[in-house]
């Protein structure tokens, strides 16, 4: 029935979202128009999906990962998943524990399946499959010393089978299982071997001449000029900062609110910002471009914006919508432009506690700055510099939080963020790990956790590792000092 699609058609979008951020899309994708509308019979969903997901996706990989979240959505019993054509298709307990994080309620369900489906699909496991699931087993949860999966992790990186690209991801995965059980140094050596196989390069001045030119584009006059500009709704809330800094628990406390809809990151106002070139006619870089925008053209910027993240607010009761793309801190002052009302929260963390974080993530290879520590620190440094003209241009606009000062007193500070958003206060945002979203970033073990002080001071494990890095928040006028305990 309708329920049945909806649900359908919300865990195929999730799982695709999936997919495409870790990277198992393969090049040529045709998008998932060509999934049929499902029919009425659960069953018949999660079982035509399979086959579907599988000339999609090309991957098996993301095959079972769609079946076994279907047939969870769909409230399929253990027996009944288990009578879904499964004889072609590999599995191991990563990819129905990673799912288990990423989906909804009803894939959560299937967590005390694990070892049951587990074991009954281990004769059709693949050598690819094997790889793939370990790592995505590393991200879903937290290991012991005794845990089996480190030594055979282990095996598959002496393995000569062991390819280029297989060899990153287990990097990241055995490093990873080290940092849980407190071997730092091993942690560090495969995460120092993962990132160095990774692709990108760098621009360092580049980066620089970027934020020179946003700097005098964007400055208290130019907003004293324009102030006709955009539009006056308050229903954007931006979360800003780091990747790594609480943008994700920040989200997740304001998303708690009945009011609220959490939007997760979103590309939406960077697409926007490169946007204004077809209405002021030239492109002379989104550095730039504000300069020759006219009020007309601020308006129909904020209107595509606010259209694009109402299509995405399943919530039809919200009055606010967050968009916790990290990287917006870049952006702040085209969104105050096209939004003077809006709400701007910047999210603040230890430098060494964020940028070893970041290093410790396989983000894709966008994340060039986060290869090397040396570049993390120049990296950081700018955007430190960045958010120092953000406060001068634009006083009184930002809300500004401490990771730190957030877990340590959390009720406070909660209240500080929903008082800032214009809501009335709701225990709910008390229990974060309660919400029941999908997370599709780095932080989705955290979230799903209480608030704690865990992640706090993390840097300290690996401090005699942290030279590189120190040394270049120092050259780019950081005082690291105020940083040490």
């Amino acid at each position: 029935g309708r329920r049945n699609r909806r649900n359908h058609l919300t865990t195929i979008g999730t799982l695709f979202n999936h997919c495409k951020m870790m990277g198992h899309l393969p090049d040529g994708h045709p998008g998932i128009s060509k999934i049929p509308k499902p029919r009425k019979d659960p069953r018949e969903i999660a079982i035509a999906s399979v086959d579907v997901m599988r000339t999609l996706l090309g991957t098996t990989n993301t095959d079972v990962m769609m079946a076994v979240a279907l047939g969870g959505f769909s409230g399929l019993r253990s027996e009944e998943i288990k009578r879904l054509r499964w004889e072609h298709i590999m599995f191991d307990q990563g990819h129905i524990e990673v799912m288990a994080q990423h989906a909804k309620t009803g894939v959560r369900r299937l967590v005390p399946l694990t070892d049951n489906l587990r074991a009954w699909l281990m004769p059709h496991r693949k050598r690819e499959g094997k790889v793939i699931g370990y790592v995505n087993l590393s991200n879903a949860r937290k290991f012991k010393a005794e845990d089996p999966e480190i030594a055979r992790i282990e095996e598959l990186i002496a393995s000569k089978d062991t390819g280029a690209k297989e060899m990153r991801g287990l990097s990241f995965a055995a490093a990873k299982m080290y940092d849980d059980v407190g071997r730092y140094d091993e942690a560090f050596k495969y995460y120092d071997t993962g990132n160095t196989m990774a692709a990108g390069k760098y621009d360092a001045k580049g980066l620089e001449q970027n934020y020179a030119e946003l700097k005098k584009t964007y400055t208290r006059k130019f907003y004293q000029e324009n102030k006709t500009f955009g539009l006056n709704s308050e229903r954007p809330v931006f979360i800003v900062g780091m990747p790594r800094s609480g943008t994700t628990l920040t989200e997740t406390i304001i998303g708690a609110h009945p009011q609220v809809f959490a939007a997760g990151e979103l590309e939406t106002a960077k697409r926007c910002e490169r946007q204004m070139a077809d209405l002021v006619f030239r492109d002379d870089g989104v550095q730039k471009n504000a300069r020759q925008l006219t009020w007309v053209g601020s308006e129909i910027l904020a209107q595509r914006y606010l259209d694009a993240v109402d299509t995405k607010a399943k919530n039809a009761g919200a009055i606010r919508i967050t968009d916790k793309m990290p990287h917006n801190f870049q952006a702040v002052g085209f969104i105050a432009m096209m939004f003077p009302k809006a709400r701007i929260i910047h999210t603040r963390r230890n430098p060494f506690d964020t940028c070893l974080s970041i290093w410790q993530q396989n983000f894709n290879d966008a994340h060039s700055y986060a290869r090397n520590l040396a570049d993390l620190g120049h990296h950081y440094a700018q955007y430190l510099d960045l958010m120092q003209h953000w406060r001068d241009a634009l006083p009184d606009r930002m809300l500004e939080i401490d990771y730190e000062d957030l877990v340590e007193n959390q009720e406070q500070v909660s209240r500080k963020l929903i008082n800032f958003t214009g809501l009335s206060w709701d225990d709910a945002c008390l229990r974060p790990q309660d919400v029941n979203r999908t997370v599709l970033t780095a932080s989705v073990w955290q979230v799903r956790q209480p608030v704690h002080k865990r992640s706090a001071g993390r840097w300290k494990a690996y401090e005699k590792h942290l030279t590189p890095l120190r040394e270049a928040l120092e050259a780019n006028g950081v005082k690291t000092a105020q940083y040490i305990d």
